[in-house]
């Protein structure tokens, strides 16, 4: 988890930086910088804000905000990766701001397979399912934290959908980034396995 916080920090470092040059009217290149400092080792960092403090998700939340406002200033790859990431950021952030721990909760229920939440706030259930649906948070954070005998069963299970997904996309036209997001995931589940 400590990893996750120091990542998380360098993130927000990086996407203030280019807040400050936004506000400059420099060029700024977002996915370039991450990759140079080695922090797009998985296709999203959203999930990272959850490693973070209240008042740092918080700044990580605007920085991003404030990048998704200067969108026609960006390049392609930038554009791309700041429409994916700055909802991401939004749920996250909902979820410190909200019962964080009842959110975590919620989403760790629909991962074993509930369904049925009639004890709780619907705006709850949005939120925790935005992030049990995030493959990169379901993998990193998530299925860590399920009890083990219930996680075994749910990496197979996940192995086994996302090796099919995969086998559907040979020869069909798809978009490089979700194959990507597919055989990164799958890689890590392998790795869970052992």
């Amino acid at each position: 988890m400590y990893e996750n916080y120091t990542r998380a920090l360098q993130v927000l470092d990086v996407l203030e930086r280019v807040c400050e040059k936004l506000q400059l009217n420099q060029r700024v290149k977002l996915k370039s910088a991450l990759s140079r400092q080695g922090l797009l080792a998985e296709p999203s960092v959203a999930y990272l804000m959850d490693s973070l403090r209240p008042k740092e998700a918080k700044r990580f939340c605007v920085a991003m905000s404030t990048i998704e406002s200067h969108m026609s200033r960006l390049n392609t790859a930038d554009r791309i990766f700041v429409s994916t990431e700055a909802p991401a950021t939004k749920g996250f952030y909902m979820a410190h701001l909200r019962d964080h721990p009842t959110i975590i909760e919620l989403a760790r229920r629909m991962m074993i397979g509930e369904r049925r939440f009639t004890d709780v706030d619907p705006q709850l259930v949005d939120v925790a399912s935005n992030l049990a649906s995030s493959p990169t948070w379901c993998v990193r954070v998530l299925i860590p934290s399920i009890d083990p005998r219930k996680a075994a069963i749910i990496i197979s299970k996940l192995s086994a959908l996302v090796f099919r997904a995969l086998e559907r996309m040979k020869g069909k036209p798809a978009p490089q980034q979700y194959v990507t997001q597919l055989q990164r995931m799958s890689y890590e589940l392998q790795q869970m396995r052992y």
